[in-house]
């Protein structure tokens, strides 16, 4: 009986849904970072990202090859930001299915947004800081919205 009310309570009390921030390092833990950012993803949901990479990136580019078949997969609603020298670079121009737009003014670093996560990377020091507020999320979902809107394609 208790094993079943004590949730309930902490539902109610919003326990369940409290602020966190998380440190990974190393690409295994990036790795563990982008699964647990993901962890709930469903069809149709919005992943929002900044990739202020002017070109192939060593470390990034492969991890983020796995993480599109993945989104492919759950048929997530994928939108990123990135450089319009990103856009002219061959990298780029190789990829497929990929629904990105384009500024010509600096990007506020590695972000991805989803739900009420949002992952910031260091691909320099591979770290990255998971953190978990729905208050910080929507601020962050609404400068990306802004910056969406006025990108080019």
């Amino acid at each position: 009986m208790a094993n079943r009310l004590i949730p309930s309570l902490l539902k109610y009390a919003g326990a369940g849904k409290r602020n966190s921030a998380e440190i990974f390092v190393g690409l295994k833990g990036l790795r563990t970072a982008y699964e647990i950012l993901l962890q709930d993803a469903a069809r149709g949901d919005i992943l929002r990202y900044f990739y202020p990479f002017d070109d192939y990136h060593e470390i990034a580019s492969p991890i983020y090859a796995r993480l599109h078949l993945f989104q492919k997969q759950k048929r997530l609603d994928e939108r990123g930001i990135g450089t319009t020298a990103f856009q002219k670079s061959k990298h780029y121009q190789e990829l497929k299915n990929v629904n990105m737009r384009f500024v010509s003014f600096p990007l506020p670093g590695t972000m991805d947004i989803f739900g009420d996560k949002m992952l910031m990377v260091s691909w320099e020091n591979t770290t990255a800081i998971l953190i978990t507020s729905k208050e910080i999320n929507d601020h962050f979902k609404q400068y990306f919205d802004s910056v969406w809107s006025m990108a080019k394609v």
